[in-house]
Formats: structure tokens, sequence, C-alpha cells
């Protein structure tokens, strides 16, 4: 099954100077065309920092079993990478929905395979997006500050 995930970002009236870099990086990025990483401040420093899995998990699976060394509370809500030193390119963005013992219920299932020894990466978890629109727009108020908002969409590897 596809899943993707969609992520609104409104930012706080901007300066010139802290708009400039954001809206250049943006046009860089060519809309839609060129992906880029996200990291959104509400999933960092959430727990752990990373837990390793016990045992291979196929794609597909909505459970992962994982080694019961290393300090940390997993909880539900918690978003995750994953990073396999047998696949570079598993780049998906997963959350937490169960913890029983050292097994996690994860939503979306796997994207790809995992193998046992794979990190599950909780401490700044990234979600690869683009822009859902190739325009960009802003505004100006009568104070100088620049509005600008972002509608991004998971990119699928």
């Amino acid at each position: 099954a596809y899943h993707q995930w969609l992520i609104d970002i409104s930012y706080n009236p901007l300066t010139k100077a802290e708009f400039d870099p954001i809206y250049n990086f943006l046009l860089h990025k060519q809309g839609s065309l060129k992906p880029f990483f996200v990291s959104l401040p509400q999933y960092r420093a959430q727990g752990p920092t990373s837990k390793t899995v016990s045992s291979n998990a196929t794609a597909g699976a909505q459970a992962i079993t994982l080694n019961s060394s290393g300090s940390g509370t997993i909880k539900p809500g918690m978003l995750f990478r994953i990073n396999d030193p047998q696949d570079s390119n598993h780049e998906k963005a997963y959350m937490v929905t169960r913890v029983s013992g050292s097994s996690l219920t994860i939503i979306p299932g796997l994207a790809r395979g995992v193998t046992g020894g794979a990190a599950l990466e909780f401490a700044a978890p990234t979600i690869k997006v683009r822009q859902t629109s190739d325009s960009r727009d802003y505004s100006l108020n009568t104070n100088n500050l620049y509005s600008f908002s972002l509608k991004l969409e998971e990119a699928s590897s």
C-alpha cells in the first residue's frame, strides 16, 4: 500500500535577512523538481537517539523487533528513519503507533526490507520532501516583514 506524509509549514513573520536564504534555497530546488530533507522541530530530541533492529523484517511489515540494549523510552507518536548499512536507499519516514516490550508497531508498513542491526534514528529524523507547487508566493506587510508558507509532500524513492 502507498503512504505519503503531507506537511504544511507556516513561518512567523520574517525579516528580509531571514527570508532570503529560505526563498533562495527553494528557488534552487526548482519547485517540485528537486527533493530535499526537512527536520520538524516537534520530532527532534523526542526520546532515545537510536535503537537497533534485532532481526530482519520484510517490506510491508508493520512490526519491528528491537534489541533491548540502550537507554531511552520509545512511545507512540515518535517519528524515525531507518539507517540500514545494507540498504542506503531506505529514505522513508515512519511513526510508532504501539509499543509492546521490544516490539514496535509502525505506520506505514516498511517500504523496503530491513536487516538485523539496522538503526532506527529518533534524535532528529528527517523526511525527504518536495514542494507540491512550482510557484512560491509570499507577502510583505507594512512593517517590511515577509509572510510565507510551504506545502510539502514526501518524495518517494
